[in-house]
């Protein structure tokens, strides 16, 4: 089982994995996926032809590389897709948002992602919010916050 860049073509393979690995998939997310897959910015796992995992990654408008979503069948391949987003980054770092109670959160850190951050928010997973930090300033609302994220962040692995 190797890590690959995946083929604008998987893009219906792609969903219908996220879709059963994740739940429901918003409008964004697809885009974001449709998007990503056409930079090269989305990576899988195969075993058997059949997908086992998949990474996205994304370069945003400020030059900051984030793991947009990741998800995979084992612990081991999500060990290896948090290791691939470290490699395939084209920045210094690689960013990755977690809820608090993430349990990917272990692998995170055993993958060398380092915390360096949290926020809150009253994001409910709709569509058209969604949590935002801009310079690293959080902008929220005036309402006590209930929500709660943790940002890591890893340096590029070079490959060799």
């Amino acid at each position: 089982m190797s890590i690959t860049v995946a083929d604008p073509q998987d893009l219906s393979a792609i969903s219908q994995y996220l879709k059963r690995a994740q739940g429901d998939i918003n409008l964004k997310l697809l885009r974001k996926l449709a998007f990503c897959l056409a930079q090269g910015r989305c990576h899988v796992i195969r075993k058997h032809r059949q997908l086992v995992g998949v990474i996205i990654l994304d370069h945003d408008f400020m030059g900051a590389d984030r793991i947009v979503t990741m998800c995979g069948d084992s612990d081991s391949i999500r060990q290896r897709l948090l290791q691939a987003g470290r490699q395939h980054t084209k920045s210094e770092d690689v960013f990755l948002i977690l809820h608090k109670d993430d349990s990917l959160i272990i692998e995170a850190i055993t993958a060398g992602y380092e915390h360096c951050g949290s926020f809150s928010t009253h994001y409910r997973g709709s569509e058209d919010k969604l949590p935002l930090i801009v310079r690293s300033v959080l902008h929220e609302s005036k309402d006590k916050p209930d929500i709660f994220f943790e940002v890591y962040s890893a340096p590029k692995i070079s490959c060799s």
